[in-house]
């Protein structure tokens, strides 16, 4: 099954660009653990054995039409793999380490150390405090 998933991951993201493959960055184990907590994963298994065990000898047309059937005949199972393979690909950090490389985003979180900010600007807020109350005075359980 790993060999037949790891197949479907080569094409669904292939190697372009520099960028890894989906089967080059993502941990399969972890990928099935990922989709078995959000989904049915005999669902899942039953749509995977739905495809041919040769996924991988199969030129690319015949193996593009086996997953179309397959996305065909499981929607809803093709779509949560097909979610849970985005996710896991784009947090992979061989895949945000080519994206920082080439765009000169930064990957890194925003949390615990943050982002940089200018300092606040307390003129900012100027024209707001010079306007009057339009909200109602609260009366009674206070």
């Amino acid at each position: 099954m790993n060999a037949k998933l790891e197949s479907l991951l080569e094409i669904l993201i292939p190697e372009s660009d520099g960028h890894p493959s989906a089967a080059q960055a993502v941990s399969i184990s972890n990928l099935i653990s990922d989709i078995a907590n959000q989904h049915n994963y005999e669902l899942i298994e039953k749509m995977l054995n739905s495809i041919t065990p040769d996924l991988a000898e199969l030129d690319i047309e015949a193996a593009e039409t086996q997953i179309r059937n397959c996305e065909d005949a499981f929607p809803a199972e093709f779509a949560a793999l097909l979610n849970a393979v985005y996710i896991a690909y784009y947090e992979s950090p061989k895949v945000l380490k080519r994206i920082s490389e080439k765009t000169g985003y930064n990957i890194n979180p925003p949390q615990p150390d943050g982002y940089s900010l200018a300092q606040f600007d307390p003129e900012l807020l100027h024209n707001v405090r010079a306007k009057r109350p339009f909200w109602k005075e609260a009366h009674g359980n206070s």
